[in-house]
């Protein structure tokens, strides 16, 4: 397998570079979670619960490597904190609007995601409301966009991956107790100092 850093095949994600899945140290029932989502399209996500600098952010986004998309590289696509409901699920295209004046779907991150991952790091923070239309997409594999003069039927297929810090709040109970969400990854408690030596050393 490559160990060569690559970016993710997302704009979202414009700085992000991957490191290598097998070349992080511990956590292996949070990889073990991953790799279930991976090969399992029962399977639709996996929320990481672990305290901050155990990797779980990067093995959320390392993870892609092993996603495939009809058209190759599956997308990945990161949700940023305080997205909004128009972002999410996409809108009118503004400059698309003022520069020809006409109407075009500006497509959300969810429509992005499609055969694809929708990752959300700190999850815990994502609004309720929007929480519960995410939830809503995830069963369904489709959602109806009716604003600003677009109607618009939307099919998506993705697998979430999520992850936050218990200590600062957790998920919302929908999350938790969601069948959509399949796999909690509870994250591996003993991350010792030594992993974290050992992960950094490998990242130089």
């Amino acid at each position: 397998m490559q160990s060569t850093k690559y970016k993710a095949n997302t704009k979202e994600s414009p700085s992000y570079l991957t490191f290598p899945f097998v070349a992080v140290v511990g956590m292996p029932l949070t990889k073990r979670a991953l790799m279930l989502l991976a090969v399992d399209p029962l399977l639709k996500g996996v929320v990481i619960a672990a305290a901050s600098g155990t990797a779980k952010s990067v093995l959320g986004r390392a993870v892609a490597e092993f996603f495939a998309s009809p058209t190759g590289k599956a997308p990945f696509i990161d949700v940023p904190l305080n997205v909004t409901e128009e972002r999410l699920l996409g809108g009118l295209d503004i400059d698309y609007a003022f520069s020809t004046g006409k109407r075009r779907l500006d497509r959300g991150l969810i429509s992005q995601a499609n055969s694809g991952i929708l990752y959300i790091d700190d999850i815990a923070l994502l609004e309720s409301r929007l929480a519960n239309q995410l939830l809503s997409v995830m069963d369904d594999s489709r959602y109806q966009i009716e604003r600003d003069g677009i109607s618009a039927g939307i099919k998506t297929d993705f697998v979430v991956i999520g992850s936050f810090n218990p200590d600062e709040g957790g998920v919302t109970k929908r999350i938790a107790g969601s069948d959509r969400v399949d796999c909690i990854g509870a994250g591996d408690s003993k991350f010792r100092g030594e992993n974290r030596v050992a992960s950094a050393a490998s990242a130089i």
